[in-house]
């Protein structure tokens, strides 16, 4: 009925305070409650809240990012308290796609990393990641994870998309495993026959090139390698899914995760321990209790006539006698033998005695155990705890530390008991013997002692590894567990022992933010080691601080100790290259270049194009080659035209210079540029291996929007360029009846029927494209082909007035050389033979 009512109260709370627009109020106000029910372990209701909060901003269309990772991280630990895997899977799914939002992506993989060494994966979830990767660009993971799924079933999406991954990486030989497993499952699947071809024509071609095969499986190791590399399992010292993991997971759940027991072994382990508890129990309620009356009845019953008068025993006379006179040593001695002697034959006498030496010598602990162990023979518990208790309160820490042991046995739950155990032990400088007691507190009372403990063992490594150890994993004070952690780190620096250091500044890395001494520090212990995820963890760090830092010299000096820890990553080339070429290190822009393209990292193309664009003269043709592919494949297309401009300044006979050239200006539609293009470069068959892949990608988008001029404009002079003709004219003609371009292509329709002997289709489309309105550079063009052609029939007067119009508008080619070539105009035949 609570639970009813808590929820009730909680959406209605969390709803006004949304309209409100409180949005910050709504997530502490849900967070802070959450909190509460987790803290009385009613881990449904904390979850309830979580999830109410997440529909609530959903449902508003409140885009609140923060609060949404904080509830979700929030709600996966509570899952994981209670052990609900699949939970804790979707969950943390949800998450790694709100972080990459939040452009926090190495902590969205991190997550992913560590959910996957965790968790057992089903193939839905291991598809759910295998998106995620794909869409950031991480395709080793990826490829991993569908090899993983293909062993459980033939997904013929995934076989297509590792071999797309595979191809766009340039991994043909394994792309082309892919595709022919596709054309195995289904054989009807054009794309998977495409790429076959078009693989298997590469290899062909390369081999034709006699590519040296060495540096070919060369190149394939080193993929290889470098897959390898960013599949290595992640280390359970990241970042983000120990933030998540802040309540710590309980024994039994973690040795179910540990060793990936099924739920019908957990059900029986818990059926077991609940059949334990009770029949403990059970036991516990028939045990004989013995009340106050049972015992007074029994003292008068039984007890009473049988009990001897001390004052008539000579050895109590004469022990009481050296109390008397200050001999309280020996007086004990004798009460303590006379007592002994009465425990044989009289238990009652025997505690009488016992008593009396109590009240002269309260702290003794040896009386008080024996009085507490006839005591508990007999039943009377109580009254046993209650001797060893006021025994426990002696000066001596010795006997003190005695009675609360006897005490911890009968008592074990008394967590006070433990805090006078482990505060004697560190009294007495039994160190090793404190940690053992400190093992056994609760999470809640382990901060404090921790705090008390830490001045005892911060210089003492041994122990303070072991402690640091425990407490890894502990839910309790932050800054208590950082300071064992830092300091164990500290430590271990000082003894020069590099694997443990680096492991132990990690482990509090991951409690806190170190400060960047420390991240440096390790930077230099990683320089010598091969750690990689250590050292990415600590590059990533000094990248956060490198992105606060204002000095571009000083961040550039931080920047090249991330360099210096070796991690392939193009994110930290890029930071380098931004620095370097704002401090003008031009040497390193060009290093750190190469690095970036060498991982085709298109994502900083911008970047790239803005360091080098004033320098692409001092290039050579391989290195401005290896720009203009870049750049080709980002997207930046102005950029690759410029260096392939720049190639043919240098290389005018490039033909894939020329080739990309002219498909950029096609592609642009710029008729004043083509025609400038096609007048300095002729068409060419020998184009066709480079522009067969453009028009193939045209034809598909063709298909798809069969109607659209653009394409067949494209496409048209693509083929042109190549000296098709006869598939030009179609694409033109097309683009003629779309009412787009006519001039122009009544233009390149009376070149193709020229060049393919249709001389009088050729002079019919030049009429044409004269009747029609275009831009000049057409026009001239029309006119003076048109006055070529009719000169080239004998018509010298249309040449004549043709090359006249034309020159009206500028000189041209060689119009003027033309015309004075052309009989002056008294002396023209015209065609009825009359001289005029």
């Amino acid at each position: 009925m609570s639970a009813l009512f808590g929820k009730k109260d909680f959406r209605r709370d969390l709803q006004n305070l949304i309209q409100k627009g409180d949005i910050k109020g709504a997530c502490d106000y849900a967070i802070k409650n959450s909190s509460n029910y987790e803290d009385l372990g009613n881990f449904d209701d904390a979850i309830l809240i979580l999830k109410t909060l997440i529909e609530l901003l959903h449902k508003n269309k409140i885009d609140k990012k923060d609060c949404l990772e904080l509830a979700l991280e929030k709600i996966i630990a509570l899952y994981i308290e209670i052990n609900e895997v699949d939970k804790v899977i979707e969950n943390s799914i949800e998450l790694a796609r709100l972080k990459i939002d939040l452009s926090k992506t190495s902590e969205a993989v991190q997550l992913l990393k560590m959910i996957d060494l965790r968790y057992k994966l089903n193939t839905n979830q291991m598809k759910e990641i295998i998106k995620i990767y794909t869409s950031i660009g991480h395709y080793p993971n990826a490829l991993k994870l569908i090899d993983r799924v293909l062993q459980k079933e033939k997904d013929k999406e995934l076989i297509k998309l590792a071999g797309d991954i595979l191809y766009n990486s340039s991994d043909f030989e394994k792309a082309l495993e892919y595709f022919k497993a596709l054309s195995v499952l289904d054989p009807d699947n054009e794309y998977a026959k495409k790429k076959i071809d078009e693989i298997e024509r590469m290899l062909r071609a390369l081999n034709r090139n006699n590519e040296n095969v060495e540096q070919k499986i060369l190149r394939k190791e080193e993929k290889l390698e470098e897959r390898a590399f960013e599949e290595k399992p992640t280390i359970a010292t990241n970042e983000t899914f120990n933030k998540v993991a802040q309540t710590p997971v309980k024994e039994s759940i973690k040795e179910n995760i540990k060793e990936e027991l099924t739920e019908d072994k957990i059900k029986d382990l818990n059926e077991k321990l609940v059949i334990e508890e009770k029949t403990e129990e059970r036991k516990e309620d028939q045990k004989p209790e013995i009340t106050k009356s049972e015992v007074i009845s029994e003292k008068t019953t039984i007890s009473k006539p049988q009990r001897i008068n001390l004052e008539n025993i000579p050895e109590y006379i004469e022990a009481l006698t050296h109390i008397e006179h200050g001999n309280i040593k020996e007086g004990v001695k004798i009460l303590e033998t006379l007592a002994l002697d009465f425990e044989g034959k009289d238990i009652d006498t025997a505690i009488e005695i016992y008593e009396k030496i109590l009240l002269i010598d309260p702290t003794n602990v040896s009386v008080a155990k024996k009085i507490s162990k006839i005591l508990l023979d007999k039943g009377r518990t109580k009254e046993a705890i209650f001797y060893l208790r006021s025994a426990s309160n002696s000066i001596d820490p010795k006997a003190r530390l005695e009675a609360l042991l006897s005490l911890k046995e009968l008592i074990p739950q008394d967590e006070n008991i433990l805090n006078r155990i482990f505060n004697t032990y560190i009294e007495l400088g039994n160190i090793n013997d404190a940690f053992e007691i400190l093992k056994q507190f609760s999470d809640e009372k382990l901060s404090r002692n921790l705090e008390d403990f830490f001045d005892y063992v911060k210089d003492n490594l041994s122990i303070l590894s072991k402690v640091s150890k425990f407490i890894s994993s502990k839910k309790i004070d932050e800054f208590i567990k950082f300071k064992y952690l830092h300091r164990t780190y500290e430590l271990y620096s000082l003894s020069n022992d590099k694997i443990e250091s680096i492991k132990w500044l990690i482990k509090a890395h991951s409690v806190h933010k170190l400060s960047l001494d420390d991240y440096l520090k390790g930077a230099k212990i990683l320089k010598d080691l091969k750690l990689p995820e250590e050292a990415e963890i600590i590059a990533q760090s000094i990248y956060e601080y490198i992105e606060l830092e204002n000095d571009p010299l000083k961040a550039f000096e931080l920047s090249n100790v991330i360099i210096d820890l070796n991690i392939n990553k193009p994110l930290y080339y890029a930071k380098h290259l931004e620095l370097a070429k704002r401090i003008g290190k031009n040497d390193v822009v060009l290093l750190m270049v190469d690095k970036i393209i060498s991982h085709n990292a298109v994502q900083y193309a911008e970047l790239v194009y803005d360091s080098l664009k004033e320098r692409f003269k001092d290039f050579d043709i391989d290195t401005l080659i290896k720009l203009a592919n870049y750049f080709e494949i980002a997207g930046l297309s102005n950029a690759s035209y410029e260096i392939n401009l720049e190639i043919l300044k240098k290389d005018p006979l490039n033909a894939n210079a020329l080739a990309k050239t002219f498909i950029y200006a096609v592609e642009k539609g710029d008729e004043k540029e083509i025609l400038s293009f096609l007048e300095k470069f002729p068409p060419s068959a020998s184009y066709a291996n480079i522009i067969e892949p453009v028009i193939e990608k045209y034809n598909n988008l063709k298909n798809k929007n069969p109607f659209d001029p653009t394409y067949h404009f494209i496409i048209g002079f693509l083929y042109f360029f190549t000296e098709r003709y006869e598939e030009s004219i179609a694409y033109f003609q097309f683009v003629i009846r779309s009412n787009r371009n006519k001039p122009l292509m009544r233009l390149m329709l009376s070149i193709c029927f020229e060049r393919t002997m249709l001389h009088d289709f050729a002079l019919k489309q030049l009429e044409l494209g004269l009747s029609e309105d275009g831009i000049p550079e057409v026009k001239k063009e029309l006119l003076y082909r048109y006055a070529v052609m009719k000169k080239n029939l004998g018509d010298v007067i249309s040449a004549r007035k043709a090359l006249t119009e034309l020159l009206k508008m500028g000189d041209y080619k060689d119009a003027k050389l033309l015309l004075e070539t052309l009989p002056s105009e008294g002396k023209i035949i015209d065609i009825r033979g009359d001289e005029r």
